[in-house]
């Protein structure tokens, strides 16, 4: 997550977040997280999300939808084009995830936190490659 939505979380307060996702090939919406082990998610997720503080926590049953997501493959060895014009031109994988719009310390219970990820880039540094590059986001 951001170190803002971290500070946030910290002081308590209520964290929204009511984005579509699925211009990213992913049927989420809002808040988005994984149950895999940060070490492999990062692998997928650099370059998709804030890498700014890599948080743990409980979550209450019910409070997460389940949806799908779709992420490079970092395993694969496949060689691809420095900016593949399509999804085919790039091994990819189906992740499981689990979104909320809005959640704070009433809900969850933080179990760990980490800066371990934060020199990898993330969705701020992708976005200003992306505009320097000239990229329009079609809408």
């Amino acid at each position: 997550m951001s170190a803002e939505e971290w500070r946030r979380l910290q002081a308590g307060q209520l964290l929204v977040n009511e984005s579509k996702h699925r211009g990213f090939r992913s049927e989420s919406r809002g808040f988005c997280f994984t149950t895999d082990d940060p070490k492999e998610a990062i692998h997928y997720l650099s370059g998709n999300v804030d890498t700014d503080v890599c948080v743990t926590m409980e979550v209450p049953e019910g409070m997460l939808r389940k949806t799908k997501a779709i992420y490079r493959d970092h395993k694969s060895d496949k060689e691809i084009n420095l900016l593949p014009t399509s999804l085919d031109e790039v091994p990819h994988i189906t992740k499981t995830e689990y979104c909320c719009t809005r959640y704070s310390l009433a809900k969850v219970k933080v179990i760990a936190s980490t800066t371990e990820f934060s020199m990898v880039p993330g969705i701020k540094e992708t976005a200003a490659m992306m505009r320097a590059l000239g990229y329009k986001r079609n809408r």
